[in-house]
């Protein structure tokens, strides 16, 4: 049988290709992973978007004082975002301001 002088080559190349479309395989899995975790992630926060945690009603954003609150309209469970009760404490150090925002939303 004669040798064939092309047949490593060609194994070589199989072996190249392969491996090329493995990485590329890999890749495009990679990208429709990633897109696949931001669409859940998207549907999560939509599906919770100002809701209220304890009664799952809508909340509406109030205003009170220097900030906007979530306030919910059943159970009238209030939220802060990030930051909002730091700006609310540091007012309260310059003159009462919790005090008055929550007598004031008791009535």
């Amino acid at each position: 049988m004669p040798d064939d002088p092309f047949g490593q080559r060609r194994k070589h190349e199989d072996k190249h290709f392969y491996q090329r479309d493995q990485e590329l395989i890999e890749k495009l899995r990679a990208k429709a992973e990633a897109e696949r975790r931001e669409r859940e992630r998207k549907h999560r926060k939509e599906s919770h978007w100002m809701k209220c945690p304890k009664c799952g009603s809508d909340l509406k954003e109030t205003a009170m004082g220097p900030v906007k609150v979530d306030k919910c309209k059943e159970c009238a469970g209030v939220y802060f975002d990030a930051g909002e009760l730091d700006i609310l404490l540091a007012a309260e150090k310059r003159g009462s301001l919790l005090h008055r925002l929550f007598k004031r939303s008791d009535k």
